[in-house]
């Protein structure tokens, strides 16, 4: 297939958060993710849809943070 060889560099900085949403608790964290090989559309998906399962309650948000030819988010 033409999947693109997308891998995670790193992951730093991470703060572990229990948040109450709904009367429902979660488990969060908020950190630095670095990857490389993302292509123009995973790049979009991403930035549209967020990372992780609960992205439709708004956790996963990203931004973007560029480093030489790898993306942080």
């Amino acid at each position: 297939s033409n999947m693109p060889d997308v891998c995670i560099n790193s992951i730093t900085n991470i703060k572990r958060k229990i948040i109450k949403f709904r009367n429902v608790v979660y488990e969060s964290y908020h950190l630095n993710i670095s990857f490389s090989g993302i292509n123009k559309e995973i790049h979009n998906v991403i930035m549209s849809c967020g990372l992780g399962p609960k992205n439709a309650i708004g956790f996963g948000m990203v931004s973007l943070k560029h480093e030489k030819k790898n993306l942080s988010v």
